[in-house]
């Protein structure tokens, strides 16, 4: 069941009404798309850590799936627990799993990975370009520990940091991206 707060419709041609006795009838001549506002969990370096983990299933309340950047893959598991779906690659602690995915979503083309594929300890540039090589407007990483959120006019990279074991003087965190009616919104959640 949706939340209706969370439905658009969107109609782009004219609503005819037609009466034909004690039940009027309506025809719709549109195309009606519906558009759902989603909310997407990002979390990554879980490292095991279960206390860190409980705490960011509490903090981010619902939402709508969710994305494990690496560094515990096996800790994706405890995030679906309750049906909600979880994609998640593989980090440099990891053994198996995908190395990169590409996730679309109302809005957004969404590339993921770990990021030590692509260097990001010295910068996201190599990431960008992987990015827009696979038509995404969203870069999503971890690897690096340390909460970062940028946007280019084209391209968001987001990494959500660490919410059991911070570097480089950060908190704990995790982040929110939000698809809404083509839109995007993107938030870092401390705990």
């Amino acid at each position: 069941m949706l939340n209706v707060d969370n439905i658009h419709i969107v109609c782009n041609r004219p609503i005819n009404r037609l009466v034909g006795g004690p039940n009027d009838l309506f025809v719709i001549f549109c195309n009606v798309i519906l558009e759902v506002d989603q909310d997407q969990g990002i979390v990554s370096d879980t490292h095991g850590d279960s206390y860190a983990i409980r705490r960011v299933i509490e903090q981010a309340g619902r939402v709508d799936a969710w994305i494990h950047l690496g560094d515990n893959t096996r800790d994706a598991e405890a995030f679906g627990k309750d049906g909600t779906p979880v994609y998640s690659v593989a980090g440099n602690c990891d053994f198996g799993g995908e190395k990169e995915l590409r996730i679309s979503l109302d809005g957004a083309e969404i590339f993921a990975t770990h990021g030590h594929y692509y260097g990001v300890t010295a910068g996201a540039d190599r990431l960008a370009y992987r990015a827009e090589e696979l038509g995404c407007n969203v870069a999503l990483y971890g690897h690096t520990h340390i909460p970062k959120l940028d946007y280019d006019g084209k391209l968001y990279i987001l990494n959500p940091g660490s919410p059991s074991c911070p570097r480089g003087g950060a908190p704990r965190t995790f982040a929110i991206l939000t698809a809404e009616c083509g839109s995007l919104n993107a938030k870092m959640m401390q705990l």
